[in-house]
């Protein structure tokens, strides 16, 4: 089972100069800074976004309440 939590470290500020945005094929995207790892569905675990290719599927959790 995948579910949402709220990262608490988020609302610390950091102040960073780069990020990287990673664009979904459903037109959403997320702004990363430094590494940060996905779910790939097909392998079953977690992959560092450096090693993800363009299509590989990835588990996405919206918290969209509308």
């Amino acid at each position: 089972e995948i579910t949402y939590e709220y990262p608490l470290w988020i609302e610390n500020e950091h102040l960073t100069k780069s990020y990287r945005k990673v664009t979904f094929s459903d037109g959403t995207y997320i702004k990363i800074v430094g590494n940060h790892a996905f779910y790939d569905t097909d392998k079953n675990l977690f992959v560092d976004m450096d090693k993800l290719k363009i299509g590989s599927n990835v588990a996405k959790i919206s918290n969209d309440v509308t």
